[in-house]
């Protein structure tokens, strides 16, 4: 599923590699990881983008080559509060199952409710 079909939608959108990690905000949020055409790869929710953000990096698993390809774009859509926070990773992670009929790749659980 290519992330233009997420809704809501991303509102931010940088390379993922170690030299943007400072443009990453330190606010809570919920983050997709995608390759160069926007597959999505990954669905995730954080307190803090930028501390994810560089976990993520330090993952040989998130920076390795997949079937679908290697991640390349960390989007994010800024959140206000924990209940926002999981809702919209649920609803997320639902839109691309709905979809998809699988989780995304690199996700191994659902998310709770």
């Amino acid at each position: 599923m290519n992330l233009k079909f997420l809704n809501p939608q991303i509102e931010y959108h940088i390379e993922f590699n170690y030299a943007k990690a400072k443009y990453v905000p330190i606010f809570c949020g919920c983050y997709v990881l995608s390759n160069y055409n926007n597959d999505i790869l990954y669905i995730g929710k954080t307190n803090n983008l930028q501390r994810r953000f560089k976990q993520h990096l330090e993952d040989f698993e998130k920076v390795s080559l997949t079937r679908d390809g290697i991640a390349y774009w960390f989007s994010h859509r800024r959140c206000v509060d924990e209940y926002e926070l999981s809702r919209l990773e649920r609803g997320w992670l639902n839109h691309y199952e709905l979809g998809e009929s699988s989780l995304p790749l690199l996700n191994k659980i659902h998310a709770g409710c």
